[in-house]
């Protein structure tokens, strides 16, 4: 199993109205980077220290900086975290190392300074090209300068960069979606994300929601837009490998398929989840979750005081479902020998009747030693993933 760690950078310049992440906005001068980074790196020599059998010289697949905004971090902080990462673990020849950016948060010096510091993938947070719902929606860049950081991207040559899209945003037509998504299509970029505008709890956008003053994109229309990504993608190139993944050839995100492959964890920074296998030595527990504190301020006061994290124990029919869930987010599927071997049941038993019922819906294949999606499993995913629930 492959192993992978996230690191959370928690600030931004300005709260998106949609977004439901860890993340808190703060002027670039009242940002504490080089205190986040120390705190940071203490949790991670602290946890290593205290589970050197779980965590020492493991060998590791992909790292990504995730946020908040991490491209407002000096790269020389980039480069300290990477460092003590590296002096605990073994990193293979091919490691992918990505940092979520934002247009605007970038130039051609900092960027050829995270390439320096060690940084192969740059996360592109585009989503939307169209400057009515840029401005709507709390982004703090217009289209034209999301075009410039592209440029800038191919300029420098970066290794490998993705862009992340949003579709479904309130009176948005699908050619104004096609537009978006037309114009990224002919990039040089050899992955792209896009994925519907939702309402999460706590939102600006869910409150105008609540209140009447905005009304939400109704799911026909999503399901139109999603049908159209596919179409378009495919006719450029690139392969829906997951519901809202797309690459040319085998440019996969790797870090991403490590969560959707529920394999090994582990996060560092505020609010940073990581979960790792239990070793099947505590029972009925198959895994472990951790969890920091969300707030900037409390996880300081958590790691300077006690260096400990909240952990969650998962047993084994949520870690069944849960392993389920994701691995039908991918073109791909589930591997049946290897669900069987992992957690020593047979998946066609264990969810003889969600299986049926979506094999006879037109959701999923049952092709050799594989569960795999159909194109109706990718639109309807969330109702067949429902159907397992009941097992």
């Amino acid at each position: 199993m492959k192993n992978h760690i996230y690191i959370h950078f928690p600030y931004c310049l300005y709260k998106c109205h949609y977004c439901d992440f860890n993340s808190h906005a703060r002027s670039p001068q009242d940002i504490p980077y080089q205190k986040y980074t120390e705190t940071l790196i203490k949790e991670i020599d602290t946890q290593i220290k205290q589970e050197p059998h779980r965590l020492e010289n493991k060998t590791i697949h992909s790292i990504y900086f995730g946020g908040g905004t991490p491209s407002l971090m000096p790269a020389t902080f980039v480069f300290n975290i990477l460092n003590t990462l590296e002096r605990h673990f073994t990193f293979t020849n091919k490691i992918e190392i990505t940092l979520e950016a934002n247009p605007g948060t970038l130039n051609k010096d900092k960027l050829n300074a995270f390439k320096e510091a060690g940084i192969n993938r740059i996360s592109m947070g585009i989503q939307s090209l169209n400057d009515n719902y840029l401005k709507r929606f709390g982004r703090i860049h217009s289209a034209q300068e999301a075009k410039d950081a592209i440029t800038l991207l191919q300029e420098v040559a970066f290794p490998k960069w993705s862009v992340d899209l949003i579709f479904g945003f309130p009176n948005q037509t699908n050619n104004e979606w096609k537009s978006d998504l037309s114009y990224i299509l002919k990039t040089d970029t050899n992955h792209f994300s896009c994925y519907a505008l939702t309402n999460e709890p706590g939102t600006h956008y869910t409150q105008q929601i609540k209140r009447g003053q905005i009304l939400p994109t109704p799911d026909d229309q999503l399901t139109d837009m999603l049908k159209l990504t596919y179409e378009l993608s495919d006719k450029a190139g690139f392969t829906a490998y997951e519901i809202s993944n797309f690459a040319k050839g085998l440019n996969y995100s790797e870090h991403n398929l490590g969560y959707w492959h529920y394999e090994n964890f582990w996060g560092w920074g505020a609010g940073a989840w990581g979960q790792s296998d239990a070793n099947n030595n505590q029972g009925n527990i198959f895994l472990l979750r951790t969890h920091n504190a969300d707030d900037p301020h409390e996880y300081q006061q958590q790691i300077e005081l006690t260096g400990t994290r909240y952990t969650e124990e998962v047993d084994y029919p949520t870690a069944m479902f849960e392993y389920v869930m994701m691995g039908l987010r991918l073109k791909s599927g589930i591997s049946i020998p290897e669900f069987n071997s992992r957690f020593n049941q047979g998946i066609l038993n264990v969810f003889e009747s969600g299986i049926k019922f979506s094999i006879e819906k037109g959701w999923l294949e049952h092709s050799g030693d594989r569960l795999m999606p159909t194109f109706e499993g990718f639109i309807f995913n969330n109702a067949m993933v429902s159907s397992f629930i009941q097992d």
